[in-house]
């Protein structure tokens, strides 16, 4: 069958997403519901679904965290203190409170409830006083306090009750007040102490700037109008007071933004965020426009510059560039001359609004396909790093630590406190600075990372070379002077950038960044193996990633510093950095032998991917065709080989020294996989190593075009081992010896390229075969015709029509008859054909009458599980139903094979006979609204292997049904069923069939089996005819799954 082209299977991804999307909306909102009509149960199957569903959408895990707080179940406590790591809610807080007190941990009670006092502001006391009062006798306290919306204190004290303001002494950023601190001094402070008879109250020392911060976006809509969101995460039901504010001094407001913003999507639960939108003609001036919060903080977005929207319209109608685009060198020149590194390093006052530059196009050429080793110009000169600070506490000590710890005696640190909201974090860089470790730059107010940059850069000694390192980076030893000799490599290199763990185009092992932070140890190793694998080698690259960026003197003497004009808070303004640079002559490389680590992806807050996404169009329209250059980039793929050397050393250096299994199968995961994982638990227990061979989609094609990627097991550690089949045959094979590979196992060919079936003839080892579906002789791979029925297994004309009228679900065209052919040959050859039941050898047989194959069961019986207290009630689907109702359980994954369409027609007949019925599909299925839609049926949504068991038992359910209408190889639901205690109903058909007949011979109640095609109407009436006493049912525990060689 042909593959998809990209654009449909992306297409395809995108409905996908959005259909699981509406099904976790849909069911949060019947959650909800239930929750407002005090249905509890209902409310908590809802929600469990729309967990399942949704997995990280936090306002669901918040509700369900709540539903169980009203319900007095103490496994919520887990839940808050997992949201109160990531959120500071009053919600969040006060439920996390409330459930440490009620467990009488009153130390953790005490941290709890002055989180929420001193850092969110209250109209209302967030928890009962009682055990307001219980903290605060606790720690010793003589009462709390509270900050309003408005600006007043409120306070308790235990055995007085409402304090009288007047009473209270106030100390604001050290300063003794007279009176009640005013509105506009809170404000502009940065805590407030309370205190009553001299005595600190719990809640107190406020702190000011998380209570009045400003969460926000703001942006140009194409009519040229000001538009955007803002919030108070530290108060959601105040209305953010704003201004808008031109450079020349013109002001707009201030204004209060009070109508609620829709689709926003911001991750924080129960956020509460407002409009914004200012038409163009409500405001004079000229200039950058800056909006701003009640601090004088820019919102995530600002300075906007007016030019850009026209600029951004022209790039959206002319996406080539048009004649309208400068190509002169001379106009780069002209836009250093306005950004001069030279200028004295002096913060910006913080009512100034930058300098609008020049908005010059320039086109972007492709990378040159160059190397070096070379180093032409000397090494050893000074360096200076430049670190822009913000926020971030221990992240960024671990950082200053290792790179204290790995810099030569002569590098300058330069620290950039851009207005920072962290006062432990300033105080530990204020003493630093006083032993002369650092120099410590302040901002006037939050500007953001370009202009920090520039603060930076201008302090930095003149003749040094300058690096740019971001506060949530870990640098191992030896990387700086790597990164130099990268950047000396010739005398037109202007920038240098490592290998990251996260670091967009040089990103490592995953090329998508997604790889967690590693910590010192684990940054130290990755750098070793990038040292040994690539040494000195350097790489052209599009642009620099500024995370890690190592600039020639020479080079930002000449290009200039960033523009602070355009790029807001940041991204982007490095590449425009390094494109005007490109336009001088100067190249941009990645240190291949240099691997720094990046926390990454948290710079900005929840606009961030708003603000990327902007400045990502405005990089586009200052250079046409950069997002073609780098495609064309990626496509040519230069870093495959260094990124595939390290893979290679860290893959060998996982292996002990001993034999390895090579286990060749597909990317589909499923019951394969769940085979292969138990396999390779026994193999490593008999002291071998085991390694994968999966196919490879290539996102560019959607196809797989024989490129596999070997693995030590299914969590994508060395994605860059590809080889592709054919043509890297030699390679692979070199490998495969080199790990000592004694034998090949071959579960599945689908997506490969046939060529990896002649591995262990190559190698001079045995293969088997192990057979999990038909793909052997059938090109649909499960029987089944386009009617969506089992075919039966004809003869191989109608086989091949049946293929001609329904497509084939393998990845190559290959009929009918050649498939079989070929697949006798691989069967014939092998040392061992292994099926795991007499029913599936059978039909191979009928396919292949020479085959002689082993039968060895993935498994045998199962355990029975008992539920684990107090959950029974908040699993079961459908709740308390009355005693004559059946409850009948779908186990998976139910598609047209699975038997979808009967299980939509029993639940549909089922409704129409108003039957003492209901299904419970603990899973989900190919369209679960249908469903949903007859009444009959609930579905929990995916689950884990963890959770299975007892959600199955939850259910009490009367019987399992497995619906499935082809002949499965094995079937690992009816495993599960069976040791969730259920006996089990299916069609008389396949290994299913085979293992019920099994069991019923030593467990009556095992369950028993139906006609394939028996209409629903007859299958409903014996679902509640037949008396299944599943207490009765106890299937043998003992489970084998062995090693057999021939």
């Amino acid at each position: 069958m042909a593959a998809l082209g990209s654009a449909a299977v992306a297409a395809e991804r995108q409905r996908l997403r959005e259909y699981w999307r509406q099904l976790a909306e849909d069911a949060y909102k019947l959650g909800e519901r239930a929750m407002e009509q005090s249905q509890w149960h209902e409310a908590a199957f809802w929600l469990a679904r729309a967990t399942r569903l949704s997995p990280r959408q936090d306002t669901i895990r918040l509700l369900s965290a709540l539903l169980k707080l009203r319900r007095g179940d103490p496994t919520a406590r887990a839940d808050f203190e997992s949201l109160a790591r990531q959120y500071e809610t009053t919600e969040i807080l006060s439920g996390l409170a409330t459930l440490q007190v009620l467990g009488g941990d009153l130390t953790h009670a005490t941290v709890t409830v002055q989180r929420l006092l001193s850092r969110i502001r209250h109209d209302v006391w967030p928890i009962a006083h009682e055990l307001l009062m219980t903290v605060s006798r606790a720690a010793g306290l003589p009462g709390w306090c509270r900050l309003s919306a408005d600006g007043h204190v409120h306070a308790y004290e235990v055995g007085t009750g409402d304090v009288n303001p007047a009473s209270l002494s106030f100390t604001l950023d050290g300063i003794t007040l007279e009176t009640a601190p005013s509105a506009q001094e809170l404000v502009a402070g940065r805590f407030l102490d309370v205190c009553s008879g001299n005595r600190p109250l719990l809640g107190s020392p406020f702190d000011l700037v998380a209570m009045y911060r400003v969460q926000g976006w703001i942006d140009w809509n194409e009519d040229g109008d000001v538009q955007g969101w803002a919030w108070h995460p530290g108060c959601p039901d105040a209305d953010p007071l704003l201004s808008v504010i031109s450079a020349d001094g013109h002001l707009y407001g201030p204004f209060k933004a009070h109508e609620p913003a829709e689709k926003v999507g911001l991750d924080t639960p129960f956020a509460r965020p407002r409009r914004i939108h200012v038409p163009a003609g409500e405001w004079d001036g000229t200039g950058l426009i800056s909006v701003r919060d009640v601090r004088g903080n820019d919102l995530l977005g600002s300075p906007l510059d007016p030019r850009l929207s026209p600029l951004l319209k022209l790039k959206r109608q002319d996406a080539t560039g048009g004649e309208g685009f400068a190509r002169a060198i001379r106009s780069v020149r002209a836009l250093a001359r306005a950004l001069p590194v030279s200028e004295p390093a002096i913060p910006c006052p913080a009512d100034i609004l930058p300098a609008m530059k020049p908005l010059v196009p320039l086109r972007c050429l492709p990378v040159a396909e160059s190397l070096s080793t070379a180093s032409p110009v000397e090494t050893g000169q000074p360096v200076s790093i430049v670190m822009p600070v913000y926020g971030g506490g221990d992240v960024v000590r671990a950082c200053l630590e290792s790179v204290l710890a790995t810099v030569p005696e002569s590098t300058e640190i330069i620290i950039v406190d851009d207005a920072g909201y962290d006062p432990v974090l300033l105080v530990h860089l204020q003493a630093l600075a006083g032993q002369g470790r650092i120099n410590l730059l302040h901002q006037a107010r939050n500007r953001g990372f370009p202009s920090s940059v520039n603060l930076g850069m201008r302090a930095a000694g003149a003749g040094r070379d300058v690096v740019l390192l971001n506060s949530d980076t870990l640098v191992p030893e030896g990387w700086l002077e790597r990164l130099q000799k990268a950047a000396c490599a010739a005398t037109n290199i202007g920038t240098a950038t490592p290998f990251s763990n996260d670091a967009s185009i040089l990103s490592y092992p995953q090329e998508d960044g997604r790889w967690p932070l590693p910590d010192r140890a684990e940054t130290e190793q990755f750098a070793r193996f990038a040292r040994q694998a690539n040494k000195n080698r350097v790489v052209d690259i599009p642009v620099a990633v500024g995370f890690c960026m190592y600039i020639r003197r020479d080079c930002l003497d000449e290009v200039g510093v960033f523009r602070d004009d355009v790029f807001a808070q940041g991204y982007g303004e490095e590449n425009d950095f390094c494109l005007r640079a490109r336009a001088l002559g100067w190249r941009h490389v990645v240190a291949t032998g240099a691997f720094v680590a990046h926390v990454g992806g948290g710079s900005f807050g929840e606009g961030r991917s708003r603000l990327a996404a902007r400045n990502e169009s405005i990089l586009s329209a200052l250079h046409p065709g950069y997002h073609g250059m780098v495609a064309a980039w990626r496509a040519r793929n230069p870093l495959h080989a260094s990124r595939r050397a390290m893979d290679g050393l860290r893959f060998r250096a996982a292996l002990p020294d001993r034999p390895s299994i090579l286990m060749i199968t597909h990317d589909r995961g499923g019951g394969v996989q769940r085979q292969i994982e138990t396999r390779m638990a026994l193999f490593h227990q008999a002291g071998r190593n085991v390694v994968i061979l999966r196919p490879v989609m290539m996102e560019e094609t959607a196809s797989y075009e024989g490129w596999t990627v070997l693995d030590t097991g299914f969590a994508d550690q060395y994605p860059h081992l590809r080889h592709r089949m054919p043509r890297d045959r030699v390679a692979l094979l070199r490998l495969l010896r080199q790990i000592k590979v004694e034998r090949v196992e071959l579960h599945h060919l689908l997506g490969h390229n046939h060529a990896v079936a002649g591995l262990a003839a190559a190698l001079g080892v045995p293969q088997d075969i192990h057979v999990h579906d038909y793909a052997a002789f059938c090109p649909r791979i499960a029987l089944m015709s386009p009617a969506r029925r089992y075919c039966g297994e004809p003869e191989i004309d109608q086989c091949e029509r049946c293929i001609a009228e329904g497509g084939s679900h393998l990845e190559e065209p290959i009929s009918v008859a050649a498939l079989r052919h070929r697949s006798q040959r691989d069967l014939m050859e092998a040392a061992q054909v292994v099926t795991p039941s007499q029913d599936v050898a059978r039909r191979m047989q009928r396919h292949f009458p020479a085959l002689r194959p082993i039968i060895v069961p993935w498994e045998e019986g199962a355990d029975v599980v008992s539920m684990p207290p107090g959950m029974e009630s908040d699993m079961a689907a459908w709740g308390p139903l009355a005693d004559h109702i059946c409850v009948i359980c779908v186990i998976g994954a139910i598609g047209a094979e699975k038997g979808f369409d009967c299980l939509l027609e029993a639940a549909r007949d089922a409704a129409a006979r108003s039957l003492p019925l209901r299904f419970v599909l603990v899973g989900h299925s190919v369209d679960d609204p249908a469903l949903l839609e007859t009444g009959y049926v609930r579905i929990t949504g995916r689950y884990s292997d963890d959770d299975l068991p007892a959600l199955i038992v939850a259910q009490k359910a009367k019987m399992a049904w497995i619906p499935s209408i082809w002949p499965e190889t094995w079937c690992f639901t009816l495993s599960e069923a069976w040791r969730a205690g259920l006996p089990v109903v299916a069609f008389d058909l396949g290994t299913v069939a085979e293992r019920i007949k099994k069991a019923q011979v030593h467990q009556s109640h095992a369950g028993f089996v139906m006609p394939l095609g028996m209409p629903v109407e007859i299958i409903n009436d014996t679902f509640l005819s037949r008396n299944m006493d599943r207490t009765g049912f106890a299937p043998s525990a003992n489970r084998v799954n062995r090693i057999q060689f021939c």
